[in-house]
C-alpha cells in the first residue's frame, strides 16, 4: 500500500462494506463506514486499538504488504507485527 501513496504501517481496504471504531487508550478517535473500495491508512500511534462490523471485508496491509485476515469478532491491537503474524 505504501506504493499507493500511503506512508502509514497499518492501511485497510474494504472489499466491502465494513464500519470501523478506532480506539486510543479506550478514548474513540475514528467511527466511520468504509465503504467497497476504500482505503483508510491508521495513524501511527502505540495503544491503538480496532472493532469492525464485519472482519472479513477488510483487508490488512502492513508495511506494504498483505496482512492474514482479521480474527472475526472482538477488538484487536493494532501492532504491525502482531498483525503480520496473523495473531
Amino acid at each position: 500500500m505504501r506504493a499507493m501513496g500511503h506512508s502509514a504501517r497499518v492501511v485497510l481496504r474494504a472489499a466491502s462494506d465494513s464500519w470501523i471504531m478506532l480506539r486510543k487508550d479506550g478514548k474513540l478517535v475514528v467511527r466511520r463506514l468504509l465503504r467497497k473500495d476504500d482505503v483508510y491508512a491508521i495513524p501511527e500511534s502505540e495503544g491503538l486499538t480496532l472493532s469492525v462490523s464485519n472482519a472479513g471485508a477488510l483487508e490488512v496491509y502492513v508495511d506494504g504488504a498483505r496482512a492474514p485476515s482479521l480474527s472475526t469478532g472482538g477488538t484487536i491491537r493494532l501492532d504491525p507485527n502482531r498483525l503480520k503474524s496473523g495473531r
